[in-house]
């Protein structure tokens, strides 16, 4: 097996090696691995194996093999060792390129990456978790971070995974400018909390306003967590024997009643909001009373509005049930705030203040009876207002307290007070407010007589029924009839006290049970007599319309040109005139339209006109389906417009076209027709490519590459493929018509389309006899040009982006000479080059130092970097620098990307240097990789250039240049990180304590917390790496945590403690004076200037570090 993976590993890195062998081969492997036994000299290599064959993008089948094969390797691995020590020396190789196929577009691969993680996870939990949890998931790719939260679900659900760290980093994706990852963290979220206890979910809820999650996210989020709760299981009353009470017989009216009606739906849908402890509660509501101290303003309106809305929401969860008295005491704390926002004059901010004092009365009933004074107070004196909204709002707030708190005589009294109020409102109101007590006291008819209710009704009714005001006596009669339901004898003594016109008012009101059989003959009588006067006006209106329609006078049919509004008809006359038999032939049915039928309508009317048939439209076809090709817009659904090269000025010089490799079949199905439509002649009989290629956005990546002596050039699939016709001296071969291409170039090479010279250019140009041929060309290459220009000792004139590129007879020759120079030198271990792999090697490198020269003028764009970083992945060995003596190349890029990272995004002035932050974090990314790459040419550069230093410097420098903490600034983080993880401790420390001597600490808080951070992981990697730290580093660094120590940012401080406590464990001691170790420490902090109050928390601290430890 050993030989095996070592014939594969060696054909996997052959790039010119076939697809089919390499899969042959794995699948063998993969055989051998099912059935025998993995010899320890061979699991190495076949780590190495699967880790290029995931790293491949040639053959998505190969990944799939290398998964499957990587399933079967754990698994026999842990069989023949259960502690797994294999799996957790080599799997670590593994996990970049299964946290690269994280984020691939297939899923299937997304799913075998995210099994991959699990199975290792049993063996390396926390480089697993460090890699979901820092890397993936806090990440910039959408599938990835997708994949990583449905990750922490699966292994929470089946292998009980902690997730309180990964809470923070979903939640901070719910605000994530993507879609999907945000219903992806609330699914993840929803599912990891549903079981979970209140304490966790207090805890998740305080990270929702920690990160200022938008309230509809948050709500739906608690809402679906607490709508799982269990419910309470129904009693059993099949067995109940407790006898019925006897029915009351007004209990249907009470039901049935006005007042006893279902409350209205909400004007505006809300969530609830459920708490999860006291002190939660508590905490919300002392948040709230701020609000509503003084009177009301511009700057607190909004929040007192905010409140209110969160007490109905809280209302609406669990605290009034599961916190009452809490819930009841606070309600009662802000009544008075509740009052002032009702009494606004912000309609809205009113109308939100009464809908939560109805939603009270309806939540919690008798419970509020010790408020229901002072809001009655409040709200029967709002019914006078003059706004109408308001009044009606305090209406409907007053009705619902009567419904659903408990009676008293001081509730009827408020009734009587507002009957005598001078406002019509009030008295008006009063009447439906008395209908709704008197429905709720026909079961207690005695208490409301014996606490003088019934009396103060008796005087309400009276008092109603002789009103001045018309309003007010028609609503209190209904309220007489609804007393006369429970007390008639009361009722008939107050009809006997009314003048003979209000009583014959009162008795026929609709509510009277008689009315009926008293007043119906009347009503016949006078029905009839309407009923007769109406339909002699209709026959009468209508004679008089069908004179004035016969005297009309027709119009000529040279008015028909001019619009009249079209009539209307009505229903009942469409039907009157098809009961009609008609006189003319039957009228056609006609296809709706939008156009006025006004005219033809009034020429169908006319009889006499030059034209007796109406005016008709051509019948329309029926809608059948059409050919792509019959759409003159079928392929020309441009990105943006573009001007048609027939409309350029015969003097205009020639201009570059944008094309791309047309991809789909329907666009070549669109393309290879020749469509009158699609393609109209030119003055050549040739298409404009503008008319059919669609224009790509100018900020895309494009190759540019040098003639060489090959049969096929590959090209780089990228957004855009930038083609230039370029003129060249040619007989032999024909230039081939627009739209066709060879057959054996479909799979291989884009779509080539030829410009047919113009006889204006053939005049203005000198060249234009030549034909035409393709090259790839990029403003990529630009920056080298000068370069090969002395190589080659040609002189050649610059070329613009996308111009015109003469040709260079020499090229070939160049391109050869320059291979020959600059071939890499073999090592013994490598296998043979091949003269493809000698070509693919130096064009890599040469497009490198076009991207130096770029990166240099800033002028390289966000697909520049990650073909940079492409091109640096994909030379494991360094090839890609030059020879392992040579660092040239490396130290170019290294510095200028240094140069890029650190320099100011905000310098005025120059809009060069005013690249945006993603820029800079795809910079850092490459940077990243650089510095962690662990190959032996690499590991030479970076120390013979110290790299390690520079870059941790360089970090620091570039945080002061940063505001804020956005993914630019953990980016940094991450950078300083690695370095630390990597430098040497002694040339760390000296770097970020000779940057903190040289840095002021005014306005670079940030930074100099993140170089106190570091400092402090770099003190404690001496003690691991058993190599201590020196006594003048040490000394330094304590000056440096007392002078952080006496600064105004709170971060600062509280990384010099940090460090301080460091310094303390890994200080210095000699043989001699072991003893006196820590008071040479403590010496040296007070030789600093150390202030008591610093120095007793910096003992704090340490004495809390040893006790967990």
């Amino acid at each position: 097996m050993d030989q095996q993976a070592q014939t594969l590993l060696l054909t996997l890195k052959r790039s010119s090696a076939a697809s089919d062998a390499k899969l042959t081969q794995l699948n063998n492997l993969k055989s051998d691995i099912k059935h025998h036994r993995v010899p320890d000299s061979a699991q190495p290599i076949i780590f190495e194996c699967l880790r290029v064959a995931l790293t491949q993008q040639a053959s998505s089948t190969l990944a799939t093999a290398a998964f499957t094969t990587l399933g079967h390797l754990l698994k026999r691995l842990k069989i023949q060792d259960p502690d797994g020590s294999a799996i957790v020396q080599h799997a670590p190789k593994l996990f970049p390129a299964l946290q690269e196929r994280l984020g691939d577009l297939r899923e299937n691969h997304r799913n075998a990456a995210s099994q991959a993680f699990a199975d290792a996870w049993h063996f390396c939990a926390h480089d697993v978790e460090h890699i979901i949890r820092d890397e993936v998931i806090p990440g910039a790719n959408v599938r990835a971070k997708d994949t990583a939260m449905h990750w922490v679900v699966r292994m929470n659900r089946e292998e009980a995974l902690p997730f309180k760290s990964f809470v923070p980093l979903m939640v901070a994706n719910l605000e994530d400018h993507d879609g999907a990852v945000r219903d992806s963290a609330k699914s993840a979220l929803v599912d990891l909390f549903r079981n979970a206890p209140d304490r966790a979910k207090a805890d998740l809820k305080r990270q929702l306003n920690l990160h200022g999650v938008r309230t509809g996210i948050a709500s739906q989020i608690l809402t679906q967590i607490d709508s799982d709760k269990a419910s309470a299981p129904a009693i059993d009353m099949s067995q109940s024997t407790r006898s019925l009470p006897a029915i009351d017989p007004h209990l249907a009216e009470s039901i049935n009643s006005e007042a006893a009606r279902p409350p209205p739906p909400e004007e505006v849908p809300m969530d609830p909001i459920f708490v999860h402890s006291q002190r939660e509660l508590e905490d919300t509501f002392s948040d709230m009373v701020p609000h509503f101290e003084g009177r009301e303003s511009e700057e607190n309106w909004g929040n007192r509005d905010k409140s209110v809305t969160k007490m109905r929401r809280l209302l609406k969860g669990n605290a009034p049930t599961d916190y009452h008295t809490l819930f009841m005491s606070s309600i009662k704390h802000m009544q008075a705030g509740i009052i002032k926002v009702a009494n606004s004059l912000r309609t809205t901010t009113s109308t939100n203040a009464c809908y939560l004092v109805q939603e009270l009365a309806r939540t919690l009933g008798p419970a509020l009876d010790s408020m229901v004074e002072i809001y009655l107070q409040t709200f029967v004196k709002m019914c006078a207002a003059t706004k109408h909204i308001a009044a009606q709002n305090g209406n409907q707030t007053v009705d619902t307290i009567y419904q659903y708190v408990s009676y008293n005589i001081r509730t009827m009294q408020h009734v009587w007070i507002a009957c005598q109020d001078k406002n019509v409102q009030p008295r008006t109101f009063a009447s439906g407010w008395l209908r709704t007590i008197l429905s709720r006291q026909v079961g207690a008819k005695s208490h409301f007589e014996s606490t003088g209710g019934l009396e103060l009704a008796e005087k309400c009714v009276k008092h109603g029924l002789n009103d001045s005001q018309p309003k007010v006596k028609e609503a209190m009669r209904a309220t007489y009839w609804a007393l006369a339901k429970i007390w008639p004898n009361r009722a008939e003594l107050i009809m006997n006290t009314l003048d003979p016109k209000a009583k014959i008012a009162l008795e026929k009101h609709s509510l009277n049970p008689n009315a009926s059989t008293s007043s119906a003959s009347t009503l016949r009588t006078s029905t009839a007599s309407r009923a007769g006067a109406a339909s002699k006006s209709s026959v009468r209106d209508a004679i008089m319309a069908a004179r004035k329609k016969a005297q009309a006078e027709s119009r000529p049919n040279s008015a028909m040109a001019s619009v009249s509004p079209a009539t209307v008809r009505s229903k009942s006359s469409n039907n009157l005139s098809a009961r009609q038999p008609s006189a003319g032939p039957p009228a056609s049915a006609r296809v709706p339209s939008t156009a006025s039928t006004s005219s033809s309508t009034s020429t169908s009317a006319r009889p006499n006109a030059l034209m007796s048939g109406a005016a008709r439209r051509p019948v329309r076809r029926p809608e059948i389906a059409r050919p792509a090709t019959a759409d003159p817009y079928a392929s020309r659904r441009l990105a943006r417009p573009e001007t048609p090269s027939i409309k350029s000025p015969v003097t205009s010089p020639r201009q570059e076209v944008a094309s791309t490799s047309v991809g789909t079949s329907a666009s070549k199905s669109r393309t290879d027709r020749g469509s009158p439509a699609l393609s109209p002649p030119t003055l050549n009989g040739s298409a404009s490519v503008d008319s059919v290629i669609p224009v790509i956005a100018d900020d895309t990546f494009s190759m540019e590459l040098p003639t060489v002596h090959r049969s096929h050039v590959p090209v780089f699939e990228r957004r855009a493929s930038h083609l230039s016709t370029v003129d060249a001296t040619t007989d032999t071969q024909p230039s081939e018509p627009q739209h066709t291409r060879r057959a054996s170039d479909r799979n291989d090479s884009p779509v080539t389309i030829s410009h047919q010279p113009s006889p204006h250019r053939e005049s203005a140009s000198p060249q234009a006899e030549e034909a035409a041929f393709q090259i790839h060309e990029d403003p990529f290459m630009e920056g080298i040009e000068a370069s090969e220009a002395q190589k080659t000792q040609q002189s050649q004139d610059a070329r613009s982006v996308l111009g015109e590129v003469p040709v260079n007879e020499f090229s070939q020759v160049a391109t050869a000479e320059s291979s020959n120079r600059e071939e890499m030198p073999r090592t013994e271990d490598s296998p043979p080059q091949s003269p493809q792999t000698k070509s693919e090697t130096l064009r890599s490198r040469k497009l490198l130092m076009s991207g130096i020269e770029r990166i240099r003028g800033r002028t390289l764009d966000a697909h520049g970097f990650r073909k940079v970083l492409e091109l640096i992945k994909s030379s494991e060995s360094g090839e890609i620098f030059g020879s392992v003596g040579e660092g040239r190349r490396f130290d170019d890029l290294c510095s200028v990307l240094l140069e890029y990272i650190v320099e100011s995004s905000d310098a005025a002035g120059n809009p060069a240097v005013r690249h945006s932050q993603e820029l800079r974090r795809q910079a850092t990314s490459v940077m990243r990789t650089v510095l962690n790459a662990q190959q032996p040419p690499y590991r030479k550069w970076i120390a013979s250039g110290r790299w390690y230093p520079r870059a941790l410097t360089g970090a620091l420098d570039a945080r002061k240049n940063v505001e804020g903490s956005g993914l630019l600034v953990k980016d940094l983080e991450a950078l300083a990180s690695d370095i630390v993880a990597r430098v040497h401790p002694d040339e760390g420390e000296k770097a970020i304590i000779e940057w903190l001597e040289h840095c002021s600490m005014v306005r670079k808080n940030k930074a100099v917390a993140l170089a106190l951070r570091n400092l402090a992981a770099l003190i404690a990697s001496t003690t691991i790496t058993a190599s201590p730290l020196s006594r003048d580093l040490g000394e330094r660094a304590g000056r440096l945590a007392v002078v952080s120590l006496r600064s105004k940012d709170a971060e600062v401080r509280k990384s010099s403690v940090e460090l301080a406590t460091q310094l303390h464990v890994s200080w210095p001691s000699d043989a001699e004076s072991q003893g006196d170790a820590k008071s040479e420490f403590w010496s040296m902090l007070d030789k600093n200037g150390l202030q008591e109050s610093a120095r007793n928390l910096i003992v704090y601290f340490i004495a809390r570090r040893e006790r967990s430890n």
